[in-house]
This record gives C-alpha cells, sequence and structure tokens, in this order.
C-alpha cells in the first residue's frame, strides 16, 4: 500500500516538473529583474526571522550559570544586562514581522503578475491557434481555461512555489542553528516531523492528485449548463417545471464541492492532526520520565521549544505547497499542453499582405471531421473577385464547411486550392483576403463605432467610411438619434441594448468595413425584415460592386439578384446556375424553394 502510493508521488512529481519546465521556459522575462529582488528580500527575511529565534539564547542563558552561556559566551554578550538581552530580541522580534509584511505583499503582487502575464500571453496563444483547433472545443473549456484553471496555477503553483522556497530556507536556517545549540534533541523532534508528513502524504497523495483532475472536468460541466440554460433562457422560461435544469446543476455542484470540501479539510486538519501527534508523543515523554525538573528544562530547551514553535507553521506551509501542487496538478498539465504548441498549430500572418487574392480555384476537395464521413465530395470550383454568389442546399448538405475550406479556415484532406491561378502554400492567404459574417451576432460591450472597426485608433477617414456603411445596412438614422452617435455604449447594464435586427445589422457592418476582397454571409440576414432585408442587400451589391459575396443562406429569395447559385447536396456540388434557369430546370432548387416558401 504504502509503496504504491510512495510511487504515485514520485509520478506526479516527475509530471509536475515536465510541466513546471515548460511554464518556467515561458516566464516572462520582463518580471526577471522582480524575481531575483523578491528573492534576494525573502533571504533577508529569513535572516531576519533567524535572528529574531535565536535572540532569545542569550536572554535565556543569562538564568544560567555563566559557564553554561555558550552562546553568550561565543557572542561576548555574557555582561550585557539580562534588559538588554530581552529589549533585543523584542527588537529582532518586531523587525522581523515588519520586513515579513513587506515581503508578503511583494511576493503576493509578484505571482499575481506572473499569472497575469501567462494568462495574457496564453490568450493571445490561443487566438493565434488554426480553426480546427476550436473546432474540437466547447466554449465552455475556454471559460474555465481562463477563468478557473489559469487562477488554481496562481493559488496553487505560483504563489506557493515562492512560499515553499523561503520556508525550506527558513527551515534550513533555523534547523542549523538548533544542531549547533542542541544536536540530539533536534533530530528526535526532525525525525518525528517527517514521520508524521510524509505518512499523511502517503496516505491521502492518491485521492488529491485525481481529485484534482475532477474539479477540472466538474468546472467545464457547470460552465457548460450554466451558459446552455440562459442561452436558451426563453424557452426554459415558458416551462412549467424547472427542476430538471436545477436538479442537474445542484448534482454537478454538489460532486464538485464533495470533491473540493475533502482538499480543503486536508489541507487544514493536518495543523491539528500534527499538534495532536506531538502531544501524544509528549505525553508518552512525561509517562515515562516521571521526576521532570520543568524549570530546569525550561532553561535548557526553552530556546528550542521556541524556535520549534516557529517552525510548525513552515512546515504545514511546505506541506501546504505539496498540497497544492498535487492540488493543481491537472490545471498546469491543461496549461502547459496549450502552451506547448509548435508552430504550425498556429496561424503564421509574416509576409503575407491583405487582398492578395483575386481568384480561386477547388480542384478535387474532399474533407472529413472525424476522418470517416466525408462532409465535401469531389468539389469543383471557381470564384473570381467581384462575384455575387449563393449557396444553397438542404441542412448539413456541407454549405458551411465548404466556406471554411474556400477561405482558408480548414484544410482540406484531399484536393488542391489555387489562389491567383497558383497552388496554395500558406491558408493565410485566403484568410487575408476573407472577412467573414455568421447567423450569430457577436457584440461586445463597448461602442457602436470600436464594434465597426474592432479598433481602438480608427482615423477620421475610416469614420467616414463607417458612417457610409451605416447607411448601407440602414442603420444610420437610429445611430444618428441616439446621444451620442457612434460612441453610444452597446450594453445590457449601462448602455443601450439592441434588437435582434439591429444587432445583425452591426454585425454586418463589420464585414463591410473589413474592406476584404471576399466577404461571406453565413445565415446573416435571417434577423432581418424582409422589407430592410432586400433594401440592405440591394445597398451592398450597389456599393461594394467589386467585392465577392458568398451569401449562405437557407433563404432561396435572397439569391434572385445574385450572379450564380451552387447547389449543395450530402457535400457534393448538384450544379450551377442562376436562380431563373435553376427554378425552372432543377427539381432539387425546386423543393428547396417550396420548403422556404412553407415555412415562410
Amino acid at each position: 500500500m504504502q509503496l504504491k502510493s510512495g510511487n504515485i508521488i514520485l509520478s506526479n512529481t516527475k509530471k509536475l516538473f515536465v510541466n513546471l519546465k515548460v511554464l518556467l521556459g515561458l516566464f516572462p522575462k520582463k518580471l526577471l529583474p522582480r524575481f531575483y529582488f523578491i528573492q534576494l528580500i525573502i533571504l533577508i527575511g529569513i535572516i531576519l526571522e533567524s535572528v529574531s529565534i535565536f535572540s532569545i539564547i542569550p536572554f535565556l542563558e543569562s538564568f544560567k550559570d555563566s559557564s553554561d552561556g555558550k552562546i553568550a559566551k561565543y557572542l561576548n554578550l555574557e555582561d550585557l544586562n539580562r534588559q538588554y538581552l530581552f529589549l533585543a530580541f523584542i527588537f529582532f522580534l518586531i523587525l522581523s514581522n515588519i520586513f515579513q509584511i513587506f515581503v508578503n505583499i511583494n511576493t503576493t503582487k509578484f505571482s499575481y503578475d506572473v499569472t497575469k502575464e501567462i494568462k495574457y500571453f496564453l490568450y493571445k496563444l490561443i487566438l493565434r491557434k488554426r480553426y480546427n483547433y476550436f473546432i474540437k472545443k466547447e466554449n465552455s473549456y475556454f471559460n474555465s481555461l481562463f477563468l478557473e484553471e489559469a487562477w488554481r496555477i496562481n493559488n496553487g503553483m505560483v504563489n506557493p512555489g515562492l512560499m515553499l522556497f523561503s520556508q525550506v530556507l527558513l527551515i534550513i536556517f533555523i534547523l542549523s542553528g538548533l544542531l549547533f545549540y542542541s544536536f540530539f534533541p533536534t533530530l528526535i523532534v526532525l525525525a518525528l516531523i517527517v514521520i508524521f508528513y510524509v505518512f499523511y502524504l502517503l496516505i491521502i497523495s492518491k485521492k488529491i492528485y485525481n481529485n484534482s483532475k475532477k474539479i477540472s472536468l466538474l468546472k467545464v460541466k457547470l460552465i457548460q449548463q450554466i451558459n446552455d440554460n440562459f442561452s436558451t433562457i426563453k424557452e426554459i422560461i415558458f416551462k412549467r417545471d424547472k427542476t430538471t435544469y436545477s436538479n442537474n446543476f445542484q448534482l454537478n455542484l454538489s460532486k464538485m464541492f464533495n470533491v473540493m470540501i475533502y482538499n480543503q479539510v486536508t489541507a487544514t486538519i493536518v495543523k491539528n492532526l500534527f499538534e495532536i501527534f506531538i502531544g501524544l508523543v509528549l505525553l508518552c515523554f512525561i509517562l515515562f520520565y516521571e521526576n521532570i525538573n520543568y524549570t530546569s528544562f525550561l532553561l535548557n530547551y526553552g530556546v528550542f521549544v521556541f524556535a520549534t514553535y516557529r517552525l510548525i507553521p513552515s512546515f504545514h506551509k511546505v506541506y501546504g505547497s505539496i498540497l497544492g501542487f498535487l492540488d493543481t496538478s491537472n490545471a498546469l498539465s491543461i496549461i502547459a499542453k496549450e502552451l506547448g504548441v509548435s508552430t504550425s498549430d498556429v496561424y503564421n500572418f509574416e509576409n503575407v499582405k491583405k487582398n492578395e487574392t483575386n481568384e480561386i480555384e477547388l480542384q478535387k476537395i474532399f474533407f472529413s471531421y472525424d476522418k470517416k464521413i466525408n462532409v465535401l465530395k469531389n468539389v469543383n470550383l471557381k470564384i473570381t473577385k467581384g462575384s455575387k454568389i449563393g449557396i444553397c442546399g438542404e441542412s448539413g448538405s456541407g454549405k458551411t464547411t465548404f466556406a471554411d475550406v474556400l477561405s482558408g479556415l480548414i484544410i482540406s484532406d484531399k484536393g488542391s486550392i489555387k489562389a491567383n491561378n497558383e497552388i496554395l502554400i500558406k491558408p493565410e492567404i485566403l484568410l487575408r483576403s476573407f472577412s467573414y459574417c455568421g447567423q450569430k451576432n457577436f457584440l461586445i460591450e463597448d461602442t457602436i463605432r470600436n464594434n465597426i472597426t474592432l479598433k481602438y485608433d480608427a482615423t477620421q477617414e475610416e469614420i467616414i467610411i463607417l458612417k457610409n456603411i451605416l447607411k448601407v445596412v440602414e442603420i444610420d438614422q437610429f445611430v444618428n438619434n441616439l446621444d451620442n452617435g457612434i460612441d453610444t455604449l452597446i450594453s445590457a447594464e449601462n448602455g443601450i441594448k439592441l434588437s435582434s435586427g439591429q444587432a445583425q445589422r452591426i454585425c454586418i457592418a463589420r464585414c463591410l468595413f473589413s474592406n476584404k476582397n471576399f466577404l461571406i454571409f453565413d445565415e446573416s440576414f435571417n434577423n432581418l425584415d424582409l422589407i430592410n432585408r432586400d433594401k440592405i442587400l440591394s445597398n451592398i451589391l450597389e456599393n461594394f460592386s467589386e467585392k465577392s459575396l458568398i451569401i449562405i443562406s437557407h433563404d432561396t429569395n435572397l439569391f434572385q439578384k445574385l450572379d450564380k447559385i451552387i447547389l449543395f447536396k450530402s457535400g457534393e456540388v448538384v450544379t450551377t446556375g442562376n436562380y431563373k434557369d435553376l427554378r425552372e430546370n432543377n427539381e432539387y432548387f425546386k423543393q428547396l424553394i417550396y420548403q422556404n416558401e412553407k415555412e415562410a
């Protein structure tokens, strides 16, 4: 049993150091001077702490025969007044604690700054990752990653790591002094402490490590449930019985809290268990030695007792740091995995200019998400700058996947893509020529201006372009009537709250403002009424005639004004043509029109 637990500790420790190596390799260089400063003040604090502990020795030795005071004799303090010796002890005690406050403030600020830099670096890195990475992840994963796991790194790794360093040094300093002062009693007490903590860790280490994984998984589940429930709050409100949602939440919450309670309790009760253990040892000592001269004992071992009393919290903190490492080991593994990416996992836009691509040709394209069922099959198409194209087909026919391959978001499994009649080498070339507007409105809590430009330093020329685009999307009158115009804050609490149609127009305006050669609108007109939808589409066709428009929609009426329709079915291009020809000659397109009119 103990051998198995020991192997678990060694295995977990090995994993821990592998992950720590990754994090240390990404340690913010700009924080290195502060790191060295922190080490320096920790060292000074330890010296002061040690001096404050051992400064009581000359005072205690002043009560004994002068020939017995080896520390006082060694430091030439035999002739000093006892009151001065006591005042010296009080002085170093106060100085040590004042300096320790200074150390704690700086180490806490430093640990949070390190965590902030790691989170910031991680955030930037993930935003650069390729789209296929995001296909496999839920939003709840990212919420958990940045809001939970990264904070666990701070609370369970960075801060405890600094504490571990300082407390181990303090223990070494104090033990060295105690071994010099009273060798064998120090060895006995040290042996008792080591036996207690090693035995305790052997018992709980496996459970703590497994609980670390459970906490991460349960937090992701809870975040996912919160996101799911409150994003469909309308549907939930209409349901009379909401106990299913609340019961599921309570179940996952209870599971997580039970795991966290175990970890928390094992971390806090160790002090009490240790003191019970020491109490039992002392009780056995008293029962074994009946005639104890307590005055002589206190004079001979008073400093030893005082130093040991000060050492016990340090041992607890070391234990707490090790427990924190085990508790957050899974969080560290997750962060280390995200940080340890290769260059092929992220986009590289170096030397890629905006709008380099004017013509795209897809040749024999195949794609599958699971490497089993092809979502796209033998797609061959050519799209030139200025084309106005509609992508049509039943649900699951591969329309959005086609747009993702076309724009360079995902790489096809088979086939080739040509950009400007040259075989595509970097998908970044396509990405720099495309802009995308989806069905789901993405708005940030910021001004209308910043929601469209996605920048905080728009030039005057760009503001003029923005205002013209507001006219194109038929929202200029609404914005102009606001007190702050384009600088009005969009916020559910402190600003205006837009309707779904207004939010949709802001998103369409953002896509147009990007000024890319190819603009994809994926079900982007669904939240608009028929009158505004037709007006906006006509305005876009008139004002952005040089741009290629790729409109994906189930609404076949949108395609009447476009040059060409690409008809998808089961991942294949069935045919292409204009609206009139397909309506007259293609049965599949007729079915889609009928279905659209039926749903309308």
